[in-house]
């Protein structure tokens, strides 16, 4: 199986990934977000590029249980149901709804590679479930990092590099990688045993301490403790 990572979407070809399989990362915060929500049972959930179409989209569905999600730079949009943080995707507020969802790094992403013939979301949550996925599927595989300001990203590349290291061990000899593979997986070895630094002192995680969201870094750099597949596939993801 053929492994490429990708440290921004801005660098994937569309026609290129047919017959593949994508995991998109977005560590902080969009990946938790999303494979909390799916735990907590919210019926599914539609990715937007923009805020312009969340607010179309909904105004078109005559559905009582649809909810406005996400962020523009951080912050919860205003008039939007619910903002970007983890925790305030309780059963509460979600479970049995649809969720129309914009953000400003990971909507973008997931829709970039919608012509994939596998599409899962990945964080540090549900690391070993989607990679042990990705391992069944056999299909050539694209790790894209959802980055931060079209940029690279610190956190989404040491997840990205965790997973490739995960990869290569539960199937030796079987995995390629390609040099943006073994790139992500040497940067993950620098920093996975000091995680919390590491992704509280990135760019995108020292801007998240700004706005006063320190505690979703904690909750978004939890490890395996969510095993939901998160499976983005006509325009909607939900769980597989």
């Amino acid at each position: 199986m053929k492994v490429t990572v990708y440290f921004t979407p801005a660098e994937i070809n569309e026609n290129n990934i047919k017959g593949s399989c994508s995991v998109v990362i977005d560590v902080l915060r969009s990946s938790s977000t999303i494979i909390h929500a799916l735990h907590n049972k919210c019926r599914e959930i539609i990715p937007v590029e923009t805020i312009e179409r969340a607010i179309s989209l909904r105004s078109n569905l005559f559905d009582t249980n649809v909810l406005l999600c996400g962020e523009k730079e951080g912050i919860k949009v205003d008039g939007f149901d619910l903002g970007n943080s983890p925790a305030d995707y309780t059963p509460v507020n979600i479970a049995g709804k649809t969720l129309i969802f914009t953000s400003t790094n990971a909507a973008v992403a997931i829709v970039k590679v919608r012509n994939s013939e596998k599409t899962l979301i990945s964080g540090f949550q549900n690391l070993t479930t989607v990679v042990l996925q990705t391992l069944k599927d056999n299909l050539p595989l694209n790790i894209v990092c959802a980055g931060f300001h079209n940029g690279f990203s610190l956190e989404d590349t040491i997840c990205a590099g965790m997973a490739v290291d995960l990869l290569r061990k539960e199937s030796p000899g079987e995995i390629e990688l390609s040099d943006s593979a073994r790139a992500a997986s040497a940067i993950a070895g620098l920093h996975v045993d000091d995680l919390k630094n590491s992704v509280r002192y990135s760019e995108h995680g020292k801007r998240l301490a700004e706005l006063g969201f320190e505690k979703d870094i904690d909750f978004c750099i939890e490890i395996n403790n969510i095993s939901v597949l998160p499976l983005y596939s006509e325009g909607k993801i939900i769980t597989l």
